[in-house]
Parts: C-alpha cells; structure tokens; sequence
C-alpha cells in the first residue's frame, strides 16, 4: 500500500528502520485522512504498481511526484512525503521518501526483518 501528500504525526523522510513506532501509529491514524475535511494525502498503492516493471520499482529523484501517472498533488503549497508498504520474498517492507527523492524498491534497507 501507499499514501502520498501531507503525511501527518511528523514522520520525516529517513531510513524507515528508525521509524517502526512512528509507523505504527501513522497505519492506526490512516482514518483521520480519509475522514478529514480535506484530504491530506491520497493513496496511489494502484498508480505504483502500475509502474513495476521487472519486479521493481524505480522513480527518479527532481520534481514532485504528483506528476507521475495516477497521483495528483492532495496538499498544494505543502511539503509533501510518499510512504509505502511492500512485501518482497515474504518479507515486510516499508520506506518514506520526500517528494524530490528517488525511490528504489526492493531494497534491503527497507526490510522490517521478520518473514510471515
């Protein structure tokens, strides 16, 4: 799954291995966004995994990401962060990246660590 916009509760863009608590919390929030009176962000798990090729996913680091196929920009005049949830290999994965940084997925630095 993936959220794109004003991501709430201060979860900045890093290493999402740091962020598990503040991740936590941000997946049991998700209903505030989608309750809200403007919507902050949007979800755009369909318009990523329409951009896999090869069992990988790659966007290049510049200009916003509302620009891509099937996102638009939630939050005008805000700073923006994409999150996203992945399973690769049976593995959980997760990563945040700000609206100008590249994304890479998979990747091992993204692993939560634990097979299910």
């Amino acid at each position: 799954s993936a959220l794109y916009g004003d991501l709430p509760f201060g979860i900045a863009a890093q290493n999402s291995n740091s962020l598990h608590a503040a991740l936590d919390h941000f997946w049991n929030s998700r209903s505030a966004l989608s309750t809200a009176d403007e919507p902050r962000a949007c979800d755009v798990t369909l318009a990523l995994q329409s951009l896999i090729t090869n069992n990988q996913l790659v966007i290049a680091s510049g200009g916003g990401k509302y620009s891509l196929p099937g996102f638009y920009d939630p939050s005008f005049g805000v700073e923006k962060s994409l999150f996203v949830r992945y399973r690769f290999r049976g593995v959980q994965h997760e990563v945040i990246v700000k609206d100008d940084e590249a994304l890479a997925i998979p990747m091992k630095a993204h692993s939560l660590g634990s097979q299910t």
